[in-house]
């Protein structure tokens, strides 16, 4: 099983602590989700939420359990990981070339010229 590897989202945020309230999830130096610290109502306490992007084009049809939430980030990250495997259990290596290749053209297009 890859690597996940968790990255701040916003390193250089001006308010230390929302440094630690958004994360990016990574594997293989590619994006595959992200883990946030959400507050939802004013009555309720925070949760962190978790989310898994994968394009993985007709090979992510009927896939499920890629977003939940957890009392902590370490408890995110466990569930991010457990559904992580059976995401990549479910669109096998085919799916998983797709979803490299479409974040790779994505990257291309970022770096490209601007149209406005």
């Amino acid at each position: 099983m890859p690597a996940l590897i968790l990255r701040r989202t916003c390193p250089d945020h001006h308010d230390e602590k929302k440094r630690n309230e958004f994360w990016s999830v990574d594997c293989v130096d590619v994006r595959v989700g992200t883990i946030v610290l959400h507050q939802g109502r004013s009555d309720s306490a925070p949760v962190w939420q978790w989310v898994i992007h994968l394009h993985a084009g007709r090979h992510q049809n009927g896939m499920r359990g890629t977003d939940g939430s957890a009392g902590s980030r370490e408890e995110a990250m466990v569930a991010f990981r457990h559904s992580f495997e059976q995401c990549l259990a479910h669109i096998g290596s085919e799916g998983w070339h797709r979803h490299l290749c479409h974040m790779a053209l994505v990257s291309a297009r970022a770096a490209g010229p601007k149209r406005y």
